[in-house]
């Protein structure tokens, strides 16, 4: 009887998947400027992401690694959170006010964040925030299933195979 209800509970596990998301995103001000692709997985709130993964350039220099939430800056602002909204829903930011951090090639932190409807980035241990002139987050460019959708699929195929060479034997 299970092996007759595998292939519905596959399609039915599969159609439920985690996706992973990805955003453009683009930001320029008096000193800082970059563009790249924030990686996400969508949180249980809606219009709310949790920013997996970045690329892309800031000031010239390639964005090496995102920072794990919580660990910049440590001065007197709230630590990074690394939540991304989207849709904005009438809001007028796309960041918080602990923001998402990443590290550049040469070593430096940047911080990206909001302050009531105003993007700023602070950069090294700079304590000083500079405003941004834009910030802007784009449509998601692509959906990708995410490792463990790929795994679930995966054993679920090899049940299935099993399933089908029982027949045959």
């Amino acid at each position: 009887m299970l092996s007759k209800l595998m292939p519905a509970i596959m399609l039915l596990a599969t159609s439920f998947a985690a996706h992973a998301t990805t955003f453009d995103f683009s930001f320029s001000g008096p000193s800082d400027s970059g563009s790249g692709v924030f990686t996400t997985t969508a949180t249980a709130t809606a219009g709310q992401y949790l920013i997996t993964g970045i690329s892309g350039i800031s000031d010239g220099l390639a964005i090496t690694s995102l920072l794990p939430v919580g660990t910049y800056p440590l001065q007197a602002r709230p630590a990074n959170d690394n939540l991304l909204y989207y849709p904005q829903s009438g809001a007028s930011y796309y960041l918080d006010l602990n923001g998402v951090s990443y590290q550049l090639s040469n070593g430096s932190d940047v911080n990206l964040f909001y302050v009531e409807k105003y993007p700023r980035s602070i950069a090294g241990n700079n304590e000083v925030a500079t405003q941004l002139s834009s910030f802007t987050v784009t449509e998601p460019s692509s959906v990708t299933p995410e490792p463990s959708s790929l795994l679930l699929l995966g054993t679920g195929l090899v049940g299935v195979a099993a399933t089908v060479g029982r027949r045959l034997a």
